[in-house]
């Protein structure tokens, strides 16, 4: 025993140290943990001390085991300490380099140490500049072997460890963020993404303080698990008028004052980051999703509605009232009321010190995002009279006598999230008020938001009749009272009538409707009224009616009801005007809605089950049958006044703006939201060495008439005006230009219209589609560059097509994406596992020849070449391509000049003269020699046409056609082949101001916007081919020629004619030059999106052959399915995505579409055109989805039960269920495979005619009725938490409907899909049989 002890205090020798040494770095590096977010190492807090205890320090010191340098390190530089030790440092070079530490006062707190910059020292020996103090260690000469390394070193040892009790956080970019994995929850907003992570248990500590005075000690526990985190990462957005670092610093503001309300329904923020050059805001995770997710969940079953959930919808309603109540009466006469104002105030850490006994629950996250607003004259005034305003936190344009108070602004069941916790005490969780950052941080946002939303229940669903006002009028706390109205009346829906009930509620609104009216209220301009809608009235009137709300003792949710009908959903506003008994008939405030609901939660408890439900089953309860609403026409007429019916106008005007004839359209398409970045760069480089003259940039096109006020305008520096425009104004060119070109101009009325300027697009108020531009040309000027920066430099004319300027532009575009733009290279071309690596030319081709020396064609005809046996004076190998998209036109009217086998030898050989093409393919050929391609692809020639033809065999080459052309070429302005696409065009208005007689100054203009993609290309006559989407997509870049302009599309985005650039994330699926690269790197609930909306999309699109359906887009679902790494074909994916793909229906929506019909394909092409019944591409019409929730449904694919895909069959019979072989894909086009579905078929417990409620049929209305037989097979059921419990006929299930012929045995075709309640479907075991759905 003695000569262990003394071994083990004894020095030990420099042998043992090296070997202890070694043995730490690979513990070092073993204990080591990735970070999710950059892929970096880092070295968890707790396990610093675990690894590098006081024996382990000392016996890697033994050279010099003195213990003052022993106790440093432990205490003061273990960090330090490890950071060398993953260096190439001995063990005597450790010692040195820790007592320079030691000697220079150098401590773990110092970390992460920033390089410095010092550039000397002065007489006092100081560096310049000066640093602390105990950076002088890096000085020594010690140092200099291992400070490169050191510096990325330390950062591993150096994660933040994130308190309670902090909330702000300025790390710098080298700094590791201990997240280690990322969870499956992601959303994606226009200003920020919001991820779910996973933050190390390390890494969060709760703080408090034991004792009191000098005597009291500071606690640290860490968590004791994991945790799961919201991480919300804030975009960096080329917008004017908005800085990522001034959003977040407003709302770390905002968020700061939140956190001290501590309201139990209001979210907790937990930290807020600052890393580099990105900012986030981090809090815990909401496990329950949202609101509008439990409603999604719902079913209708009576089950489900029991008094306990009753109980449980009202206590958390109260919730949501108190902590508005708790935001709404906020002091505000604070630094809390004005946090959004002084951004500079808030400190780095907080500096509450609160006490903490114990350390609190875990609190559970997601957004919140609370603004503060200017007081309306709504409120009581009682804290007016207390005013104590700190004067010095009044920004310039706050009038210090008026109040701010938070509200929340944008409260909607989306932004209510519910908490389940570890233990789930009750079905409802906590729900708690956040918000996803959603909300508008300025004009051209609120637009754009609502205008690619194409969700059914928008924001603008949920808005008070108040926000027709002013875009810069204040807004009452009593908004945020309206929107609780709102969604206390849908949640009584679901209670209910279940998820139907809202949809049918929901769909109360009618489709694409353009108007100032919403679910909630309609306004009637011409009276100057607002009102609760007639939908609304009608729907509480049969709510009140039914039997659960029409007892005479009354009920919780007719209570419910009536709150929101006489107090919520109330349009008048309290005024000081205003008598007391007046204020009370207007819309109450959030602490009368609490005591409120606190009456109706009293009741409950005094009256018992009865009163808070009556009906012990509601099976069967009919949804109440929809409205007749009365749709007010929109109009603009300015000057109008808005009230509630009844009382005096408001003394303040409220000017209705056209913007929200766009905020209120519910179903806008995702894809028509543009933005029109500034990128002068392209411009510039374009004119360089490109002369110019006037005829391009003319300095005026005819004396400029302006009014006072235009004359004096500066468009290059306002942001916004306003222009009174009618009779009287019709002598300025600029009101004449808005008026001709604003969709909503009043004739000779007179009215007000706010133009906003956004960098070098104008707008006329809320309108997300430009009416006019604003351009420059590229002369030098004396206005500052500044002023100019954000003004695009563009042709106030087009050019001649065919002029010299028009096709050097062509040719710029695509130079200009050959260098800067590698993702649309062809190397970058999409590459399956089971395609060739090389670049694959088609069967054939057209030489258009060459140019002679002096600019000439050689030749005034052009020659069909066969690629695999060209014998030419070059190899064809890697040759470049162009390739033609075109209408090919009725043949009555148009000369298809198709290549036949009688003619194909003629072609080759003596080759077609120039002259004789039809006009749409002889300018294919100009275009083509002007952008110095040799070879040009066109369908009608290079695919031999006819009976005897290749056509089949080309047409599943398609993919491999336009995805290695050399660019593709779109003749959108085209009717046919003989049409032409290199037509004139109409210039655009324009009006040049800042003209000067100095040839050199630079020239303004207004022109009428032109830049419209999606109207132009996207919605034009071209696009409406079913052949075109694949060519679309396919194709690495484009050059559109339309009859408004010419447009350029690649990766990068739309180029236009007019030098004007566009951008749209939804555009650039389809523009994806390696498509689907985009949809590869969105979440699994993106991809779902993105493919429903291809195939919805593409079976709207229009056939010569509508047998040519299902081919014309085998090359895009090939890409597919290779992307998703998984089998397919006709419509479906096999493995994650089969179930939701087969749940496809009939577009009710569509006019003209009472029923699909089954398409005739050609008899004997059996082999290319076979489709099977569970297809959509064996139909013709137009196709939506089933609507079925994320992470809501569990999927049934077993042998026992539910459905298998073909793919799935064929690799269980290969033995190889989850490897993706190359002979077991196959797609459309391929169909010497099986195409039968094998599924287990169950009859309906319900008679046909009821279960036809809620069955979408193929073929229409009725469609089963006729077959021998009709059932189901189970597709999916509804997620249940308890799957044990839980009885499967009150669950939903989302069903293909089968049929079968008399006497087909047990082959089934698909006649349709339905949601429907397990208890109408026979599940009693033994009851199923196994079919083949063919």
């Amino acid at each position: 025993m003695r000569f262990f002890l003394a071994s083990l205090f004894s020095p030990r020798s420099g042998n043992d140290g090296e070997t202890e040494l070694k043995t730490l770095r690979k513990e070092v590096q073993k204990s080591m943990e990735q970070n999710c977010t950059e892929h970096k190492r880092f070295f968890p807090a707790g396990r610093v001390e675990q690894l590098l205890t006081i024996n382990r320090i000392r016996a890697v010191l033994s050279s010099d085991p003195s213990d003052d340098l022993v106790t440093f390190v432990s205490q003061y530089a273990r960090r330090i300490f490890l950071a060398l030790v993953c260096g190439d440092a001995s063990v005597k070079d450790l010692v040195c380099l820790m007592r320079s530490c030691q000697e220079h006062g150098m401590i773990d707190d110092k970390l992460p140490v920033q390089p410095m910059s010092c550039i000397g020292r002065g007489d006092t020996g100081k560096c310049f500049p000066e640093h602390e103090p105990c950076l002088n260690v890096f000085h020594d000469s010690k140092w200099e072997d291992v400070m490169f390394r050191f510096r990325d070193d330390q950062c591993i040892f150096a994660p933040p460890v994130f308190s309670d009790q902090k909330f702000r956080y300025d790390l710098t970019a080298e700094c590791i963020l201990p997240f280690t994995s990322r969870g499956s929850g992601e959303r994606d907003g226009h200003f920020s993404t919001v991820s779910e992570v996973i933050l190390h248990q390390d890494h969060f500590v709760t703080e408090w303080k034991e004792g009191r005075g000098d005597n009291a000690q500071l606690r640290r526990v860490a968590s004791q698990e994991p945790l799961r985190v919201a991480l919300k990462k804030m975009k960096h957005l080329n917008e004017p008028g908005y800085n990522v670092r001034s959003a977040w610093e407003h709302e770390v503001l905002a968020l700061n004052e939140i956190r001290n309300l501590r309201h139990p329904h209001l979210i907790f923020p937990l930290a807020a980051i600052k890393h580099g050059l990105e900012h986030y805001i981090m809090f815990e995770w909401a496990d329950g999703g949202s609101l509008r997710d439990v409603w999604k969940l719902e079913d209708e079953d009576a089950k489900c509605l029991t008094p306990e959930r009753v109980m449980c919808v009202v206590e958390q309603l109260l919730g949501i009232a108190g902590a508005l109540a708790a935001l709404h009466n906020t002091n505000t006469k604070t630094r809390t009321g004005l946090a959004t104002r002084a951004p500079s105030l808030l400190p780095v850490a907080s500096t509450s010190q609160a006490p903490v006994r114990e350390p609190p629950r875990q609190q559970m996250l997601q957004i919140p995002r609370i603004r503060v607003q200017r007081e309306s004259s709504d409120d009581d005034d009682e804290s007016r009279r207390n005013s104590d305003i700190d004067q010095s936190y009044v920004s310039e344009d706050l009038d210090p006598e008026s109040e701010v108070h938070w509200r929340h602004g944008d409260l909607k069941p989306d932004n209510i999230l519910r908490f389940i916790g570890p233990l789930g005490r009750s079905w409802l969780g906590t729900l708690k008020i956040a918000d996803l950052g959603l909300a508008k941080q300025h004009f051209l946002q609120t637009s754009r938001r609502n205008e690619q939303t194409q969700q059914r229940y928008t924001t603008s669903q949920y808005e008070a009749p108040e926000a027709m006002a002013n875009l810069h009028s204040p807004r009452s706390r009593r908004y945020d009272i309206w929107s609780m109205g709102c969604i206390i009346f849908e949640f009584v829906i679901v209670l209910l009538y279940g998820t139907d009930g809202l949809d049918a509620f929901y769909g109360e609104r009618k489709p694409g409707q353009v108007s100032t009216d919403t679910l909630y209220f309609t306004l009637d301009i011409e009276n100057d009224t607002a009102d609760v809608s007639h939908i609304v009235k009608h729907w509480m009137k049969a709510i009140l009616r039914d039997p659960e709300c029409s007892r005479p003792e009354g009920s919780a949710i007719s209570d419910l009801i009536m709150l929101v009908r006489d107090r919520l959903l109330i349009v008048g506003l309290p005024e000081e005007h205003m008598t007391e008994k007046e204020k009370k008939d207007c819309r109450a405030d959030a602490i009368e809605v609490q005591k409120l609901l606190e009456r109706i939660r009293r009741s409950a408890l005094d009256k018992g089950e009865k009163y808070l439900l009556a009906s012990p089953t509601r099976y069967h309860t009919p949804v109440p049958p929809q409205s007749i609403a009365q749709w007010v026409a929109a109009k603009t007429e300015g000057g109008r006044y808005l009230r509630a019916p009844g009382s005096q106008a408001p003394r303040r005007e409220l000017i209705l703006h056209a913007a929200f004839l766009v905020r209120l359209t519910v179903w806008a398409p995702l894809d028509k939201t543009w933005n029109y970045p500034v990128d002068n760069d392209f411009a510039e480089e374009f004119f360089r060495d490109r002369p110019y003259n006037t005829s391009v940039f003319p300095r005026e096109n005819r004396a400029v008439a302006l009014c006072k006020n235009c004359a004096r305008l500066n468009t290059w520096t306002s942001s916004s005006w306003t222009m009174r425009v009618g009779q009287a104004t019709l002598n300025c060119r600029l009101h004449d230009l808005v008026l001709r070109e604003c969709p909503m101009r009043s004739g000779t009325s007179e009215s007000t219209v706010e133009i906003r300027r956004v960098e070098s697009k104008l707008f006329v108020g809320g309108l997300s589609r430009p009416i006019l531009s604003l351009l420059r040309s590229p002369r030098r000027s004396s206005m500052s560059e500044t002023a100019l920066s954000d003004i695009q430099i563009g042709f106030p004319n087009l050019q001649q097509v065919r002029d010299p300027m028009y096709f050097a532009l062509l040719s710029r575009w695509l130079q200009d994406c050959n260098t800067n733009h590698p993702q649309c290279g062809r190397r970058k071309v999409w590459q399956s596992p089971r395609s060739p690596a090389q670049a694959l030319l088609p069967t054939r081709l057209i030489d258009v020849g060459q140019l002679s020396p002096n600019g000439e064609k050689e030749s005034e005809a052009v020659r069909l070449v066969e690629t695999a046996t060209f014998n030419g004076p070059e190899p064809l190998t890697n040759a470049s391509y162009i390739a033609l998209s075109h209408p090919w036109g009725m043949g009555s009217h148009n000369d298809h000049f198709c290549t036949t086998r009688q003619n194909l030898v003629s072609r080759i050989e003596h080759g077609m003269a120039v002259a004789s093409l039809p006009d749409t393919l002889q300018d294919a050929v100009t275009i083509t020699r002007a952008l110095g391609v040799r070879y040009l692809w066109i369908d009608t020639i290079c695919i031999i046409q006819g009976p005897d033809g290749d056509f089949n065999t080309e047409a599943r080459l398609m993919e491999t056609v336009f995805s290695f052309a050399y660019c593709v070429i779109a003749a959108s302005r085209a009717s046919g082949t003989s049409s032409g696409f290199l037509s004139p065009r109409r210039s655009p208005e324009f009006i040049a101001l800042n003209t000067s007689i100095n040839p050199r100054s630079t020239v303004l203009y207004i022109t009428s916007h032109l830049d419209d993609f999606q109207s132009d290309v996207i919605d034009g006559p071209l696009n409406k081919r079913g052949w075109v989407l694949q060519e679309r997509a396919l194709a690495r870049r484009t050059i559109y020629f339309t009859a408004s302009q010419t447009y350029f599309e690649c990766g990068a985005g739309v180029r236009c004619e007019t030098l004007a650039k566009m951008t749209n994330n939804q555009a650039s699926f389809l523009g994806d030059p390696a498509f689907p690269t985009v949809a590869l790197k969105s979440s699994k609930g993106a991809k779902i999106r993105l493919y429903e909306i291809l195939y919805k999309t593409y079976s709207a699109l229009q056939f010569t052959k509508i047998w040519d359906r299902p081919i014309a887009i085998a090359g895009l679902e090939q890409r597919l399915v290779w992307a998703f790494n998984t089998h397919g074909g006709y419509g479906v994916f096999d493995g994650q995505f089969f179930g939701r793909s087969l749940l496809w229906k009939r577009d009710e929506k569509a006019e003209k579409n009472d029923g699909m019909k089954m398409i005739d394909f050609p008899v004997g092409d059996r082999r290319y055109y076979y489709v099977p019944s569970w297809s959509w591409m064996a139909y013709e019409g137009l196709i939506d989805f089933l609507d079925v929730p994320f992470d809501g449904v569990e999927w049934q694919h077993s042998d026992e039960e539910g459905v298998l895909s073909p793919w799935r069959q064929r690799a269980d019979l290969n033995g190889e269920v989850d490897t993706i072989r190359g002979d077991a894909v196959w797609h459309t086009g391929k169909a010497n495979e099986k195409t039968v579905l094998r599924a287990v078929g169950r009859q309906l417990a319900v008679p046909l005619e009821e279960a036809e409620t809620r069955i979408v049929y193929d073929g229409g209305k009725g469609a089963g009725r006729g077959m021998g037989e009709v059932g189901v097979v189970v597709v999916g059921r509804q997620k249940t938490a308890n799957k044990q419990s839980a009885d499967v006929r009150a669950l939903q299930h989302y069903v293909l409907v089968v049929g079968r012929e008399e006497g087909d045995g047990t082959a089934y075709r698909r006649l349709g899909v339905a949601r429907m309640p397990g208890s109408w479907i026979d599940q009693e075991t033994g009851s199923g049989k196994r079919i083949s759905v063919v």
